[in-house]
C-alpha cells in the first residue's frame, strides 16, 4: 500500500488515476442527466471526532436500542450471508459496504474508506491552495472552512494597515468620512436554515418521495456589530466584496432524501447550513465641519485635521461567495425521532457538520434526554443541564 506521507507523488497520481476511471465518460458510460435528483447520502455513524474516540461504545448502545426495537424493527438488508433453504449451488457474496452502511461493526472495509476519504480530502485542499499564494491571506479565493472543532481562523489582513497612531487611514473621500480596515477573518459554517415547508422524510417502503427541486431559494441575512454606524458601500470597500442587506442561495440541482431502509429506524427533514465570513477590524470616523455658502447654502467636509473616533474589534458577518458569486453551503439531512421532528436522533447518527458550534437551530430542535449516548455526548460538550 501506498505510503501517503512518504510517497505524496504517487498518491497524488493515483488518485488523479482513480478518479479519471471512475468519471462517467470513460468507455462509453452514460452521462448522468443533471436534472435527475440526487440523492443525499446518509450521515450514518458521523464522523465527529467525539463519535470516531467512542467509536465502540456508540455501537454497544446501537446494539443495545436494536436489540429493544427488533419486535417492531422493519427487516433491513445488512448485507450478512444467510444459507439458503435449498442448495443451488451457488453462494452469494457478502455485501461487505451493505453491513458498513447500515451500521454494522466497522472492519476492514471501513479502514479502507476511511483512508480513501482521508487521501481525497488532503488531495482537494492541496489541489485548491497549490499555485495560489495571495498576497492579502484574507483574500485567498478558496479559504479552508472547518470540518470539526473551532472556526478556520485567519490574521494579518494587509489590505488596509493601521497608521502607527492606531486608526484607519483615510482614503477617497466619502459622505460619512469613515474608514474600515480588516484585520482579521473566520470562516465558519452559520446556523442552519430549516428548508421550508418542512416535510418530514419517512422510512417506510410505501413513504412518499421527498425532494428539493432545481431552483429553489434561501435568503441569508448580513449581520453588523452596530457599535460602529458605517453604510454598507464603505464595508464593501474595506472588505473587497460588495455587500447587500440578504443574499440568496439558489439550488442549482435537485435533490432527494434516500431510500427508506437507509434512514430507518430515523425519520429526517432538509436543512441548510451556509458557508459564512466573519470579519473583523477598525473603524474610524473623522469629525466634519460645515462651509457656508451663498443664499443660506452648505457643504460638510471632512475635517483630517482632527483625530478621528476609533472603534477596535468591529466585526461583519456575510455569507461566503466563490468566484462566480454564488453563495455556498451544504444541504444536508437531519435525523429525528419518528413522530416527532423536533427531537433528534443521537447525535452520531448526525451528519458531523451538524455536531458543529453554531449550526444546529436549538429553537426548532431539542435532544433526547433519554438516550445515553445523547447525554454522553452533551456532556463531553458542556451542555449537559442537570
Amino acid at each position: 500500500m501506498v505510503n501517503s506521507f512518504k510517497d505524496p507523488i504517487t498518491t497524488l497520481t493515483a488518485i488523479l488515476a482513480l478518479t479519471i476511471v471512475s468519471s462517467p465518460s470513460v468507455y462509453g458510460a452514460p452521462v448522468p442527466d443533471d436534472d435527475a435528483p440526487q440523492i443525499i447520502g446518509n450521515p450514518g455513524l458521523s464522523a465527529h471526532s467525539w463519535c470516531a474516540a467512542n467509536r465502540e461504545e456508540v455501537f454497544r448502545i446501537d446494539m443495545e436500542q436494536d436489540e429493544k426495537k427488533s419486535s417492531i424493527a422493519i427487516p433491513v438488508d445488512t448485507g450478512i450471508y444467510t444459507m439458503p433453504d435449498k442448495d443451488t449451488g451457488v453462494k452469494p457474496e457478502p455485501n461487505p459496504i451493505a453491513g458498513w452502511q447500515y451500521r454494522g461493526h466497522p472492519g476492514s472495509v471501513n479502514a479502507k474508506l476511511k483512508e480513501r476519504s482521508f487521501l481525497s480530502n488532503v488531495f482537494e485542499k492541496f489541489v485548491k491552495r497549490q499555485t495560489i499564494q495571495p498576497a492579502n491571506p484574507c483574500r485567498h479565493p478558496n479559504p479552508i472552512f472547518p470540518d470539526e472543532g473551532p472556526p478556520s481562523h485567519v490574521d494579518g489582513c494587509n489590505q488596509d494597515p493601521l497608521s502607527p497612531e492606531g486608526f484607519c487611514p483615510h482614503k477617497e473621500r466619502n459622505e460619512e468620512c469613515t474608514y474600515w480596515c480588516e484585520e482579521r477573518r473566520d470562516y465558519f459554517y452559520g446556523k442552519e436554515q430549516r428548508w421550508l415547508p418542512a416535510q418530514e422524510i419517512f422510512p417506510y417502503p410505501d413513504a412518499p418521495l421527498v425532494t428539493v427541486g432545481k431552483g429553489e431559494m434561501i435568503s441569508l441575512a448580513i449581520g453588523i456589530d452596530y457599535r460602529f454606524q458605517i453604510s454598507l458601500p464603505v464595508l464593501s470597500v474595506g472588505l473587497g466584496v460588495t455587500l447587500s442587506k440578504s443574499w440568496t442561495w439558489t439550488n442549482t440541482r435537485s435533490w432527494s432524501a434516500p431510500k427508506w431502509d437507509v434512514l430507518h429506524p430515523y425519520c429526517a427533514f432538509f436543512t441548510f447550513v451556509p458557508k459564512m465570513v466573519r470579519s473583523c477590524g477598525t473603524v474610524s470616523k473623522w469629525p466634519k465641519w460645515t462651509v457656508l455658502q451663498p443664499m443660506g447654502g452648505f457643504t460638510q467636509l471632512c475635517d483630517w485635521s482632527e483625530k478621528p473616533e476609533t472603534i477596535k474589534d468591529a466585526c461583519v458577518e456575510f455569507p461566503w461567495r466563490n468566484a462566480k458569486d454564488e453563495v455556498e453551503g451544504i444541504l444536508m439531512l437531519v435525523k429525528v425521532e419518528c413522530g416527532n421532528e423536533q427531537t433528534l436522533a443521537p447525535p452520531c447518527q448526525q451528519d458531523k457538520k451538524y455536531l458543529l458550534p453554531g449550526v444546529m437551530d436549538e429553537t426548532l430542535v431539542s435532544w433526547n434526554m433519554s438516550d445515553p449516548e445523547t447525554r454522553r455526548w452533551l456532556d463531553s460538550q458542556g451542555k449537559l443541564k442537570l
